[in-house]
């Protein structure tokens, strides 16, 4: 029997003086589809957003973890899969990945005329993850035993970086109506893999029966 937990919420609501708020926020825990593992994420996303008679405002962060698991998929011999069931895994109920994503975007906006605006927008996103892999090296389709390989990965770290100005405009040029954007960009990414760990050949296992 698989179960599922999931509880969103969504609110949206106006706070006066142009201001107006939304809060996103989710939990999920739900059994994976294949014969073993788990899905668990949580969600918090609140953003606050303001108009004015010629500006506005909006500025927005989410932060989301994850445990979820890391399927190797199956196995494939002279160009077809194994003859086991599709929910049937391989791998180990030690794969799995978990991890922790955040992201802060606002952009402000002015709007010069009927025509032209121009806007500032400023990005910042980090992932953080970790994860174990056990990996089938070989697999003897005849008897049903499996090798594997138990691989990890720690303390992955991305952060990209980014802000950018741009000029808007719809001016009517020769009769005919144009969308122009002019702007510039800076975006910087950092990647940091603290440790890659490869592990030796696990002794043979029987998985399935042929």
């Amino acid at each position: 029997m698989k179960v599922a937990v999931r509880a969103p919420l969504d609110v949206t609501g106006p706070l006066g003086n142009g201001f107006a708020f939304r809060l996103i926020a989710e939990k999920q825990n739900q059994d994976y589809w294949r014969n073993f593992g788990s899905e668990e994420h949580t969600l918090l996303a609140p953003s606050l957003q303001w108009y004015g008679e010629q500006a506005s405002f909006l500025i927005s962060y989410a932060d989301y973890r994850y445990d979820i698991p890391y399927d190797r998929g199956t196995a494939f011999i002279d160009g077809k899969p194994i003859d086991i069931g599709y929910k049937d895994r391989l791998d180990d109920k030690a794969n799995h990945a978990w991890g922790h994503n955040k992201t802060l975007n606002a952009h402000y906006d002015w709007q010069f005329n009927d025509e032209w605006r121009t806007r500032l927008t400023l990005g910042w996103n980090q992932r953080r993850y970790d994860n174990n892999e056990v990996r089938v090296t070989a697999v003897n389709a005849s008897s049903g035993v499996v090798t594997r390989r138990a691989d990890a990965n720690r303390g992955f770290n991305h952060k990209t970086k980014y802000l950018s100005w741009d000029l808007l405009g719809n001016p009517e040029i020769l009769g005919m109506q144009h969308a122009l954007v002019v702007g510039t960009d800076y975006e910087m990414n950092q990647t940091y893999r603290a440790h890659q760990y490869q592990g030796q050949g696990q002794p043979p296992v029987q998985l399935f029966h042929a």
